[in-house]
């Protein structure tokens, strides 16, 4: 279990951006204004990914950012949980045909991120610096991520929930998981009481019917091994942390 919600605010590693790109048309009747067409244009890098930074002192820290088309200029939003930034806007200086690079500022994390997506569309990395005269926290650094979907989107997730009591009291555990065409899975965590919304678990693996991921916090990870039941109306397992293995079993809520 957590330690504290303090500690799970603060050192859940995570990161979620959102990318919009678009150009609009005018056409009138008569000398008349007419209707505007708007269009919505795809950026290449648009999907979800999921990975790591690497900072130059050594730390990695579990990222994902969701790129999204969209209209108007293009935008960022970006979930940083160890600033405490859940979709904080961005400033956008790029979105070139293969690159995005925006700068992420709140408080003491002031930083651009470069990002680069791969010939064959199925790596987004990059390099991470601080503008002169920042001192941000996060000084520099690289990232490397995987197009990976998130599990709340896939066509029939299933999500289990069921309120718990821990160490930090009473919260309500939420698991999404889905399994994608090529036959992997997915899957996320939710636990408002501790502002955990829609944390991806990374390096999910799935073998002999047990399906495995994890997030890391400060220290180790916590760790899922999930179970569907037959009839998939049920989820269980074991979820490791700091602490002793807590008991899953979960009813499907939709």
């Amino acid at each position: 279990m957590f330690k504290c919600a303090a500690l799970l605010r603060a050192s859940i590693a995570g990161l979620i951006g959102v990318l919009a790109v678009s150009c609009s048309e005018g056409s009138s009747n008569g000398g008349g204004s007419g209707p505007v067409l708007v269009q919505v244009v795809d950026h290449p890098a648009v999907g979800h990914w999921m990975g790591s930074v690497t900072a130059d002192d050594g730390r990695q820290i579990d990222c994902c950012i969701q790129v999204d088309a969209a209209i108007d200029q293009p935008t960022v939003a970006l979930t940083y949980i160890p600033a405490g930034a859940f979709y904080s806007p961005c400033t956008v200086s790029e979105a070139g045909d293969q690159t995005i690079t925006f700068r992420f500022d709140r408080g003491k994390y002031d930083n651009v991120y470069h990002a680069t997506l791969s010939p064959d569309g199925a790596e987004l990395s990059g390099s991470i610096s601080v503008p002169a005269g920042s001192k941000s926290f996060l000084e520099s650094g690289t990232f490397r991520l995987s197009r990976i979907p998130r599990a709340t989107y896939v066509p029939g997730a299933m999500v289990f929930s069921k309120g718990m009591t821990g160490m930090v009291g009473a919260f309500t555990l939420t698991i999404t998981v889905a399994q994608v065409d090529d036959g992997r899975w997915v899957a996320e965590v939710d636990v408002p009481e501790q502002s955990l919304n829609d944390m991806p678990l990374f390096n999910v693996t799935e073998s002999n019917g047990v399906i495995t991921g994890s997030f890391r916090v400060m220290g180790p990870p916590n760790v899922f091994e999930l179970t569907l039941s037959e009839d998939r109306q049920r989820l269980t397992g074991l979820w490791r942390s700091a602490g002793a293995p807590t008991q899953l079993d979960m009813p499907r809520v939709r």
